[in-house]
């Protein structure tokens, strides 16, 4: 089984960047998110198989950034608002591996970014279902099959799930919760996170999620792979 691909968005947009991440999480995939070229210089060092880089950013257009993670080594897809055939030859010819324009077909989109990291060898999907007590979690299907049967989850739901089911037992924060999502820090602070973990918790049943005070959240129900159930 491959392991999930890291990727990296950057956009100066945080709520391109909150769609981005909430997509790619439901996808499966692990994911970075930085809002300007000195954060994403950072996230890079932690050699993400493939960066979502916009085009637009507030510093100036990205071309530079592109050539320097050209230079190390680690692939990226532009994504961008224009479709003149200038920017996109300019983009290719600097090093890009594809340049996807926005608003673009979610469908469209991840046929290309498997097509990358298909090139790149990484693994594509962390697509392995999970036993979280009574239920299994279905990445592919997006839900929680369980003795009353199938529960679908939303992209934010599952995106909160995983981060759970990743460190099983261990209090996670708001700010943590909120980043797994894509949601800015600052919502962090408000009801955003904690409306999203009261939805959750219902589909999960009494017990499975609890509130721990000043803290965070934790999941209770114990994590297996499939073959370990």
């Amino acid at each position: 089984m491959d392991s999930p691909a890291r990727i990296l968005v950057v956009d100066d947009d945080p709520g391109v960047r909150s769609t981005l991440s909430a997509l790619l999480w439901a996808e499966g995939y692990f994911v970075s998110l930085a809002g300007t070229l000195a954060e994403a210089e950072l996230a890079a060092a932690e050699r993400p198989q493939l960066v979502l880089l916009d085009l637009h950013l507030k510093e100036g257009k990205s071309y530079a950034f592109g050539r320097w993670l050209k230079a190390q080594g680690i692939p990226f897809l532009m994504l961008s608002g224009e479709r003149q055939s200038l920017e996109k030859v300019l983009t290719l010819e600097l090093g890009a591996e594809d340049y996807i324009t926005k608003p673009f077909d979610e469908a469209e989109f991840f046929a290309r970014l498997r097509v990358v990291l298909r090139r790149q060898g990484a693994g594509q999907r962390g697509a392995e279902d999970l036993v979280l007590g009574p239920f299994r979690l279905c990445i592919e299907r997006r839900g929680l099959d369980g003795a009353e049967g199938f529960v679908p989850l939303t992209a934010q739901e599952l995106a909160l799930l995983r981060a759970f089911a990743a460190q099983p037992g261990q209090v996670l924060s708001r700010d943590a919760l909120a980043r797994s999502t894509g949601a800015r820090p600052h919502t962090a602070s408000s009801r955003h996170i904690d409306v999203a973990v009261g939805k959750l918790r219902k589909k999960l049943g009494p017990g499975a999620l609890v509130a721990v005070r000043g803290q965070g959240y934790q999941l209770t129900l114990p994590v297996m792979a499939p073959g370990q159930a």
